[in-house]
């Protein structure tokens, strides 16, 4: 089904049905698209949560996300969290937004938003792993994060 909607609309949200040379073993997807195919299959993505929290950050923070299906790449260094929670409150951030592109620089906005949203009052337990973020692996524990934070504010 993914294959026949990609070859008339150019596009599809299913990952499609690859096989092998010999056809004797079947995946989802192939190698580019692993990350989300693993959630799909998980059953872990709830798109209308992912399209709620999208949208309201970029109502806040005045930015669009074109391609939501590489959503992860935006907030990977740490910097659109940030800016996105200083629109929320202007002294949630204890420091200063690091614009450096280093692994180091993002992990150090990560923890910062972190930080803010435990000021703001969130628990530990309610953030998500700042690797998963970093090394982009799942956007869904970011998801479920903004989505506990948008019920507070």
């Amino acid at each position: 089904m993914a294959e026949g909607w990609f070859k008339f609309t150019g596009s599809s949200p299913y990952p499609a049905l690859t096989a092998n040379s010999d056809h004797s073993k079947f995946t989802y997807g192939n190698k580019q698209n692993r990350q989300f195919r693993m959630a799909w299959i998980q059953g872990k993505r709830d798109e209308g949560k992912e399209t709620m929290v999208l949208d309201w950050i970029s109502r806040s923070i005045g930015v669009s996300f074109d391609d939501r299906e590489n959503a992860a790449e935006n907030f990977a260094d740490g910097i659109m969290l940030c800016e996105f929670l200083q629109s929320i409150n202007s002294h949630a951030l204890a420091r200063k937004i690091s614009y450096k592109s280093s692994r180091f620089a993002a992990t150090e906005n990560v923890e910062n938003f972190q930080d803010g949203l435990i000021s703001l009052g969130l628990n530990r337990s309610q953030l998500f792993p700042i690797s998963d973020l970093i090394e982009k692996k799942d956007i869904t524990s970011l998801v479920n994060t903004l989505a506990v934070l948008k019920e507070m504010v």
